[in-house]
């Protein structure tokens, strides 16, 4: 059979009884435990990490917190969102991609993580526009 450029071809043809087809099958079983793993200890470090920051940064009188605190703080919280979606995926990924927690807690860790990544973009850009206009605002160095 001839394939076109634009057609996608896997290597699987009826009839192929090499076993080629089952191939792939040993290469994610690393990622069964693999993945689950990495998944824990990120919303351990991420958990931890993202809860000192929200102390740090708001654990302070007001009076004291710069503008910058509110980006910081906001970006932790957008990460803390993300995070916490993540033994859902861990267990997904443990149980072969099987999604045992029903449509609506899928929608809302979908929902979370796309938060995450507009919220994390949003922030930082903020807080690059804050920084910028802190530096260019400072006054010239002596001569």
């Amino acid at each position: 059979m001839e394939y076109a450029e634009a057609d996608y071809y896997y290597g699987e043809e009826e009839g192929n009884e090499t076993g080629e087809a089952c191939e792939w099958q040993a290469d994610w079983e690393a990622s069964f435990s693999l993945l689950p793993a990495l998944y824990t200890l990120v919303f351990v470090l991420g958990l931890s990490g993202n809860g000192l920051v929200l102390l740090t940064v708001w654990r302070g009188p007001r009076a004291k917190r710069r503008s910058a605190d509110a980006y910081i703080g906001n970006l932790a919280l957008a990460d803390l969102a993300f995070v916490a979606t993540l033994p859902l995926w861990a267990a997904y990924t443990a149980l072969r991609f099987h999604w045992p927690f029903g449509a609506a807690l899928c929608k809302l860790s979908s929902y979370l993580v796309l938060l995450n990544m507009f919220a994390s973009a949003f922030c930082l850009g903020g807080l690059s526009a804050e920084r910028y206009r802190a530096v260019a605002r400072a006054a010239p160095p002596p001569r």
